[in-house]
Order: structure tokens, then C-alpha cells, then sequence
């Protein structure tokens, strides 16, 4: 319901028709808020048992997309053997909360891996860089 107004079937066009009236371009900040209700066909939450699995897109969302792995010894070693960029807590220590090299290492990369053990430690370690980044 956006509104007052129940949409069914409206595709991504309807909604960016929707946003881009004048009236909500107006608005102080361009801000147009959506609230996306997706439901199931044939499918009864009460009745029917909950379903996992994973679904293969038909297209890569981001196909240059840079992950570090920011882990304890474990996780490094598997994302070595992936190839995957890593920092262990040592490399981490070493920064000390230095503003310029947490913003550089956000900017590097579009997101960050990290192992239980280790995500708290994280704003100790680094700061608020990675969190003012949006990472």
C-alpha cells in the first residue's frame, strides 16, 4: 500500500513513473519512500512447511565486485585458497584507527567479509571509517 493506493502487478516502470512525478521531486530531500510487500502464489505460510535453497540469477549483479575477508586464521586460509583479498587481526592492529588508511581500504573494496570472532572487534580496531562509508 503506498498511500492509500494498493498496487498489484505494477512493474518497475509503474514505480519509477511513480517516483519521478513532480509532485514528490518537489519534496525537500527527492526522497520517495516505497514499501514493497512481495507475496507468493499458492503458498500458506500456516500450512505449509518454510523452503530454503538457493536460486541461480540469469545475470551477475556485480560482476568486478572486490570482497577483502576480514577473518581470523581460518577464514584467511580459505580465502586464500580462493583467491580472495584478506586482512587478519594483526594486519588490522597495524592501521591503529588511521582515518586515511580505513577510508583508502573502504574505497578499495565494495564490501567486507567478516568472521565471528573478529566483527566485533572491528570499530575497536578501525574506527568508524568503515561505518561512515557504508560498508
Amino acid at each position: 500500500m503506498l498511500h492509500g493506493l494498493k498496487w498489484t502487478g505494477l512493474g518497475v516502470f509503474g514505480i519509477l513513473e511513480y517516483c519521478s512525478h513532480p509532485d514528490r521531486l518537489s519534496l525537500p530531500n527527492k526522497f520517495c519512500p516505497l514499501i514493497i510487500a512481495i507475496s507468493l502464489k499458492n503458498y500458506d505460510p500456516q500450512k505449509d512447511k518454510r523452503f530454503s535453497g538457493s536460486v541461480k540469477l540469469p545475470h551477475i549483479p556485480r560482476p568486478k565486485m572486490k570482497v577483502c575477508m576480514l577473518g581470523d586464521a581460518q577464514h584467511v586460509e580459505e580465502a586464500e585458497k580462493m583467491g580472495l583479498d584478506y586482512m587478519d587481526v594483526e594486519a588490522l592492529k597495524k592501521m591503529n584507527k588511521n582515518k586515511k588508511l580505513v577510508k583508502k581500504l573502504a574505497k578499495k573494496y565494495h564490501a567486507f567479509l567478516a568472521s565471528e570472532t573478529i566483527i566485533k572487534k572491528i570499530p575497536r580496531l578501525l574506527g568508524p571509517g568503515l561505518n561512515k562509508a557504508g560498508k
